[in-house]
């Protein structure tokens, strides 16, 4: 009896000390590393904070920096401020009605605009110009630990008087049968356990599951015998077969990789490297992209993407891309530095699995393989070069110049392959006029759709070149090919030729603007591209004229394309107020110009507006104010989350919405959707804070 006591009271000690000590452990790592986390998010809000607050300081708005400062205390970004004017404090606060001052300016502060972080709290002084104004939030650990924790410490100790009460319990009632069987099994007195009476149900039920073991032995011995007869032998020949599984994703898997890296490494500064680095794979990474590729692996200077597009020339038109920006850059560097940069791509199709790692999964298959013994094949490398098989690439042949063929021997597979090594391919010029050649309209239009593929840079300015040339010849069919292909294009970096061109194109055909632009119905995609184009960087005032002069024209179309563009790259709100001031029946451009005004600032004329809309009778106008709310929540979630979380302007339109949400116009029910999934972020953000 009392080693059953002493046994059950060490099993108990120990489970609780353990747990008790484990627990609270795990709790004070859990929570320092919480804290952490949220000091450091807190700061990097306090930044933001502060170049608002520098803003506002700076127009002398110093009524709405304080109220923009109290609405950062109520969602807990900050504790307490304080607003000097020289030694005059114009606002403070601080919770417990101790001074913000003394709070943020406890001690003498040597460096303005630099975090000082003291044992128990974080102050972040500015000064601008006479003004000091100073954010600070308490940093103190054991504070924060209660604060995070005082509602789980009842939990806490219910859940261990219980765990405890439980544990020795069921010690108490089972144990001494558990010894009895053990003791028993170990004797091998198989046949006396059916004598044993259990005192619970759980250990009655172990000793009849025990007393049957070599049956249920036996007969599982049958099964597995059987099993590995005959399911296992069927599975074995699916795999021998090469059956589909739905692990196997059919993809191309490309490989570009940098000839002489290592030495170019080696002879040339690091900083340069790294330089011509980022600036390849910034643009290899755009075009990528803008050929709906995935970058799988970065490794030195290789990168390894897949496209789960099946289309081969989907993977050879954006090495050709590359390899296009790559002759720019190669001209430039050897100028410049006296070396090369030329590249050596693969492209290899078949399917790719996932394998299980230490730290995730990655994938494995045959492409991965055979691209990289491709690469191996190339027999030149003074130029850009592309290694295909010519297997499966047959639709690919006609974009390329005279590529050469060669029957080689891949490491590691046994049969030979037919592969072949390209350096020039046909241009977008040379398609183009081969296309338009065809005998009739329809075939015409069967030969353009290869022109979605031309998505590189130089692409983009061949098709714009020519597109010029078309609008000079008046070939309208020619025109209207062009735009379409121009208009589902995007480049997301600088290029001063195709901004220029866009710009010589629109200025020499369209300046003056007047009844005859119903005879261009493309022109309003022309003035979109502006877009989609036109980096803002360069942006010019001959560009702001020449838009400015298409809110003149009488199709609403083009005004409100116009009023898209001049809102993306600044405007003057008064001169295109009084313009859209005739088009005040029309939805899209009123939406455009309001949701230009709303990023800028909320206002209760904007929101009424907005209100008066979602109220119109015109299902129009209330989809064209779902869609500003949702794109100016888009908007401040990403560029202000004070405003974003506790603006009550906007909370007001987000309210009002809510009224739509039984409409049955198919519209309304869009934008209904798409308002949402911008508020389930809101939501989000307010349960985290």
């Amino acid at each position: 009896m009392m080693k059953r006591k002493s046994f059950l009271l060490i099993i108990i000690t120990v489970f609780w000390i353990s747990y008790i000590v484990l627990s609270f452990g795990q709790t004070l790592y859990a929570t320092s590393e919480q804290k952490n986390d949220n000091d450091n998010t807190r700061l990097k809000r306090v930044e933001h904070l502060l170049a608002v607050a520098q803003t506002l300081v700076m127009t002398g708005n110093i009524e709405a920096l304080k109220d923009h400062l109290d609405g950062a205390v109520d969602i807990s970004l900050i504790d307490y401020y304080c607003i000097k004017d020289k030694e005059e404090v114009l606002f403070e606060y601080s919770p417990n009605g101790i001074s913000g001052c003394e709070k943020t300016h406890d001690r003498r502060i040597a460096s303005y605009g630099t975090p000082l972080k003291y044992r128990d709290q974080i102050v972040k002084p500015i000064k601008i110009g006479s003004n000091i104004v100073s954010v600070g939030f308490s940093t103190d650990y054991w504070n924060y630990f209660w604060q995070e924790q005082k509602n789980n410490i009842y939990i806490f100790i219910k859940d261990v008087f219980i765990i405890t009460a439980f544990l020795g319990f069921l010690v108490y009632l089972v144990m001494k049968d558990f010894l009895t069987l053990d003791r028993m099994l170990q004797k091998g007195a198989k046949g006396d356990i059916s004598k044993i009476k259990a005192r619970s149900r759980e250990a009655q039920t172990l000793i009849e599951s025990t007393y049957t073991l070599d049956k249920m032995n036996s007969e599982k011995s049958e099964k597995i015998h059987h099993l590995q007869n005959t399911v296992g032998l069927a599975i074995h020949s699916e795999i021998d077969s090469q059956t589909p599984h739905l692990t196997q994703i059919p993809c191309a898997v490309i490989r570009i990789d940098l000839n002489g890296y290592t030495q170019i490494f080696l002879q040339k500064k690091e900083e340069h490297i790294v330089g011509v680095l980022n600036e390849y794979f910034s643009v290899a990474n755009d075009l990528i992209n803008r050929f709906d590729g995935e970058i799988y692996q970065i490794i030195g200077d290789e990168i390894v993407f897949v496209m789960k597009n099946q289309d081969p020339r989907s993977a050879l038109f954006c090495v050709r891309a590359i390899f296009e920006w790559a002759q720019e850059l190669d001209k430039k560097i050897f100028a410049e530095h006296k070396h090369r940069f030329l590249l050596k791509a693969s492209i290899s199709y078949g399917s790719l699995r996932f394998v299980r790692l230490n730290n995730g999964y990655a994938f494995a298959g045959v492409p991965l393989i055979e691209s990289v013994r491709m690469l191996g094949c190339v027999s030149d490398k003074s130029e850009n070069t592309l290694i295909i098989k010519k297997e499966g690439m047959e639709s690919t042949m006609p974009y390329m110049n005279n590529p050469s063929s060669k029957i080689v021997d891949l490491k590691g597979f046994e049969d030979q392959s037919e592969i072949l090594e390209i350096k020039e391919f046909v241009t977008l010029k040379d398609f183009f006029r081969h296309g338009m050649l065809a005998p009739s309209q329809s075939a015409q239009k069967a030969a353009m759709q290869g022109l979605t593929y031309f998505r590189g840079q130089h692409d983009i300015l061949a098709a714009l070149q020519v597109l010029n040339q078309s609008l000079f010849e008046h070939k309208w069919d020619e025109v209207g090919f062009l735009v379409q292909h121009l208009k589902e294009l995007e480049l997301g970096i600088k290029n001063a030729p195709i901004v220029n061109q866009l710009f010589q194109i629109l200025s020499d055909h369209f300046q003056l603007i007047t009844v005859k632009c119903k005879d261009y119905p493309f022109l309003n995609s022309l003035i979109l591209m502006t877009n989609t184009l036109v980096h803002p960087e360069l942006w010019t005032q001959p560009w702001s004229s020449l838009i400015k002069s298409y809110l003149l024209c009488s199709q609403p179309r083009i005004v409100a394309n116009a009023t898209e563009v001049l809102c993306r790259f600044g405007y003057d709100s008064k001169e295109m107020q009084a313009i859209i001031l005739n088009w005040k029946d029309n939805n899209r451009i009123n939406a455009n110009f309001l949701l230009a005004e709303m990023k800028k600032s909320i206002t209760k004329a904007n929101v009424k507006t907005l209100i008066a809309w979602m109220e119109s009778p015109q299902v129009l106008f209330q989809a064209s104010a779902l869609y500003v709310i949702e794109e100016t929540l888009r908007h401040y979630h990403e560029h202000d989350q004070i405003v974003f979380k506790t603006n009550n302007l906007l909370a007001n339109c987000v309210s009002v919405s809510d009224k739509l949400k039984s409409s049955s116009n198919p519209m309304i029910k869009e934008r209904i959707v798409k308002l949402q999934n911008v508020l389930v972020l809101k939501d989000s953000n307010q349960n985290a804070a």
